[in-house]
């Protein structure tokens, strides 16, 4: 057992050597909810509405490999349970995507190189119980796409 997982791990430290290695720190701001209250038997069809949420925090990893001016790859990020406020504010939920990437980075003779990036892959969605209840919690679809600099 010690010696699948030392070659694990020296597998795992070579593959880093030869990609792009990123941590990214992103920050959701405040803003709006929206819950089906159908699940709950409160109403008869589909019921929503609109609930606040605070600030989210979401670390997140990501590894590329360069072909040229593109680095594609594998990441995953963490949203810290943020606060919802609905049943009295104690409820808490976040995300945890895991996806592919792809990144362009234009040719550029400055030290500034804009970029642009797509994501798409599987994000799962995560709750307290005060958040849960008696439901069940499903995930799906993740995309994203942004442009930046380097």
């Amino acid at each position: 057992m010690k010696a699948v997982i030392l070659i694990l791990a020296f597998s795992f430290m070579t593959a880093l050597c030869f990609g792009v290695v990123q941590f990214n720190l992103g920050v959701d701001l405040v803003g709006n909810h929206n819950v089906d209250l159908s699940w709950e038997g409160l109403f008869e069809g589909s019921s929503e509405d609109d609930y606040d949420v605070s600030t989210g925090i979401s670390p997140s990893f990501e590894y590329m490999l360069k072909s040229g001016s593109f680095y594609y790859g594998l990441g995953a990020e963490y949203q810290v349970q943020r606060d919802a406020k609905f049943n009295d504010g104690k409820d808490k939920f976040g995300f945890i995507p895991l996806y592919g990437v792809l990144r362009y980075q234009f040719p550029a003779s400055v030290q500034v190189i804009p970029e642009i990036t797509a994501q798409a892959g599987y994000n799962f969605f995560t709750a307290d119980d005060d958040y849960k209840g008696d439901g069940t919690l499903t995930g799906g679809l993740y995309w994203g796409v942004g442009a930046g600099f380097s």
